[in-house]
């Protein structure tokens, strides 16, 4: 165990008194009292032999000698003794004045060693300046982030060697340099930001701080601590850019949940209405005709807002995935459904191709799956003349081979690939395919918005995939994907319901009236849902914004309410979360009908109480099957087989070859100059001839489907000769 400085003082002090100039000392006054002593009965011996002591006054004289001699004898002594006492305390006194100092010179050489320690162990750098600002100490730390030696600042003006310049290049004075003005005026100045510079040349930012240093009372210098605050501002500026991006993907959202408001709305209402006119039978063909193009023109304008929206929703992070179990097998037959009749119409084939033990039911987002597929085949055919279109699928579940599983699911990966005949991609645009608004040209007309395949990407990754391409001029194309999903494992657990896919036309309402609240701020939308809940035999109430709708509610009580989100005075959410606290609206099922087409407004909704979620723009049939089920009622579907004059009319190029050369010339120059309205008056020309081909070419124009309407033309010209 370590002595304490204190122990140290026994051990000196015994030393100090039993020196050898202290040992005479202690016998002096006995030895002057014996040599006294000695001396006064010499003396009196000398006077006795001396004179004869005859008389008693003689006798008398000797005592007289004797009794002064012992006295002083004795009185020196004392004094004598004295001395050597107060000797001896002063030896002691001395040992003591020594072990303190001794002490103290090991108290402050330890001092300056924990000083020394923590100088060099500080992470901050440390130098000090005398009066006239030359180095006079550094510490490791500052040696290490100005990479100067001790030697070459000690006895150096430090600010000509590491702070004589700003960041940007202005110089820095040592008049107005802080640390020079604490040796002026012996304040301490802190600076938040500056920049020292290293012994290479290259500067990096700092904080510091210049103390001054008083001795005796007196300036005699200052002490600079400074800190690398390159990190700090790296992490500032690190968290100033996720704020700035927090910020604008909020005012993005905001921008986005308005737009889809907005847009969706007018759009409902163009397109519901015009649905509700195709099913009156009063007009012409003409005019059904019109009114076909208005529908396919909404349908396509949507498509395109969709595109963006859902671009600006992925950026904006607000897209989430729905994973659910569903049968990929029924997803990947409807592709093949979908898209047969569009390969046939161009002259192409379509080929779906998967394994024998490819599992049926999945569990993964089969929404965002579809939509990827669906945009792949669509740009795969537009881009494709001949050959053909094949949707491959490929699987890593090997039977017999052992799969990770997860409880009753089993892991398995699943390969997609969409591979085309088309003109194929060059490495130039390769690199930049799935960036937004970019398209690839090959000689075919550019349409749509570019964002097919950057949404595809984006989806992809969401899912947890990376989509890829292979492309070679001239030849083709290949996208292909890799998805992570799990397998449904016991197939008695899989039997899912099917879902009929029938249009509903209408619902068996039965004798009792049923009444529904509509809630819309928009008269235009408020006035379609009228007419498609009146035409399918329901009493309608109507309501402009949330408080009118609680008004109403407790005037009709209605047996379901079609409430809008976005209104004024009282929004949806608010109008819901009010009635549905009473008992009344705890029994009613509230279906949200808006443009917010956000999953978390879908949450909000849901949370509240809603029953179902509709989103804007939507068709009739689909609001009455969700009605229907809302309210357990029974669905009227339309017939099976449609009548020829409902079908979409496809025009083949055996059509083509039977119109006259001169009207197909007119009509592939019409389709190469864009011309609208010469190309309708060239097809009510075919329309003369045969109505179905000019109802077919009809319907491409109608989809500003120009590449396959020169196409089917060019074929019938060949086909003609």
């Amino acid at each position: 165990m370590k002595k304490s400085p204190y122990q140290d003082s026994t051990t000196l002090e015994p030393k100090m008194i039993q020196s050898d100039d202290s040992l005479p000392r202690t016998y002096l006054p006995s030895f002057l009292l014996v040599i006294m002593l000695l001396a006064t009965f010499s003396l009196v011996w000398i006077a006795y032999a001396a004179m004869p002591f005859e008389e008693f006054e003689d006798f008398e004289i000797l005592i007289s000698i004797l009794v002064p001699g012992v006295f002083v004898s004795f009185s020196l002594f004392l004094l004598a003794r004295w001395q050597v006492e107060k000797y001896k305390r002063a030896l002691i006194l001395a040992g003591e004045m020594t072990a303190e100092l001794e002490m103290a010179r090991r108290q402050a050489d330890g001092l300056a060693r924990k000083m020394e320690l923590i100088l060099n162990s500080a992470g901050e750098g440390i130098f000090g300046l005398d009066l006239q600002g030359y180095g006079v100490f550094v510490n490791p730390a500052a040696e290490k982030m100005l990479g100067f030696a001790p030697q070459e600042l000690v006895g150096q003006q430090i600010h000509f060697l590491t702070h004589h310049t700003r960041a940007h290049n202005g110089h820095d004075e040592i008049e107005q340099c802080p640390i020079h003005q604490t040796l002026q005026d012996g304040l301490s100045h802190e600076t938040a930001e500056t920049v020292f510079w290293r012994k290479d040349g290259a500067p990096f930012p700092v904080s510091y701080t210049s103390t001054p240093i008083y001795e005796f009372g007196k300036l005699a210098g200052a002490v600079v601590t400074f800190t690398d605050i390159t990190e700090h501002l790296r992490a500032e500026k690190d968290r100033f850019v996720r704020k700035v991006s927090e910020q604008a993907n909020k005012a993005k959202s905001t921008f986005l949940a308005n737009m889809t408001h907005e847009i969706r709305t007018p759009m409902n209402a163009v397109l519901g209405c015009t649905q509700l006119l195709l099913n009156d039978q009063s007009f012409s063909t003409r005019q059904m005709e019109l009114l076909r193009i208005i529908e396919r023109s909404g349908g396509h304008l949507l498509d395109m807002i969709n595109d963006i929206l859902d671009i600006s929703m992925i950026e904006a992070g607000r897209v989430i995935l729905k994973e659910e179990i569903f049968d990929v097998h029924d997803l990947l037959q409807d592709m093949k459904a979908v898209f047969s009749m569009s390969t046939e119409a161009k002259g192409l084939r379509f080929f779906l191709d998967y394994e024998e033990n490819l599992p049926q039911y999945i569990l993964a987002d089969g929404g965002k799956l579809r939509q990827v597929l669906v945009n792949l085949l669509g740009n795969a055919i537009k881009y494709s003349v001949n050959g053909g279109v094949v949707l491959r699928v490929r699987t890593d579940c090997k039977p017999g081979q052992a799969q990770e599983t997860h409880g009753d699911m089993q892991h398995c990966s699943l390969l997609f690939e969409v591979e085309d005949s088309g003109c194929g991609i060059s490495k130039e645009i390769l690199d930049k395919i799935f960036s937004p608004f970019e398209q690839p040209s090959g000689g075919v007309k550019p349409g749509g918005t570019g964002l097919g395949l950057p949404i595809s990407s984006k989806l992809v990754q969401l899912m947890g995939g990376r989509l890829s391409v292979e492309s070679k001029v001239d030849i083709g194309s290949c996208f292909f994907f890799r998805l992570q999903v799990l397998v449904q494992q016991s197939e008695q657990e899989c039997k899912l319901e099917k879902v009929d896919t029938r249009p509903v036309v209408g619902l068996e309402l039965g004798a009792d009236p049923f009444r529904i609240l509509v809630v819309d701020d928009s008269d235009a939308n408020r006035i379609l849902l009228r007419r498609i809940l009146e035409m399918a035999g329901f009493t309608v109430v109507e309501a402009s914004n949330g408080q009118e709708a609680i008004d109403s509610f407790e005037q009709f009580a209605p047996q379901a309410v079609l409430m809008d989100i976005q209104m004024p005075v009282m929004d949806g959410l608010e109008a819901t979360r009010r009635l549905k606290a009473t008992e009344k609206g705890r029994a009613v099922p509230f279906i949200a009908i808006t443009g917010n087409a956000f999953d978390e407004d879908q949450k909000k909704g849901m949370a509240i109480g809603m029953a179902a979620y509709l989103c804007k723009p939507f068709r009739a049939e689909e609001l009455l099957r969700m009605l229907g089920g809302c309210l357990d009622l029974r669905s009227q579907y339309e017939e099976a087989v449609s009548s020829p004059s409902s079908r979409e009319q496809v025009v083949t190029p055996e059509m083509i070859a039977l119109l006259p050369q001169e009207l197909l010339a007119s009509l592939r120059q019409a389709v190469a100059e864009g011309d609208m309205a010469c190309l309708r008056e060239l097809i009510a020309r075919v329309k003369e001839q045969d109505r179905a081909a000019a109802v077919g070419l009809q319907n491409l124009a109608d989809c500003y489907d120009y590449q396959q309407l020169d196409t089917l033309l060019k074929k019938g010209e060949q086909s003609h000769g």
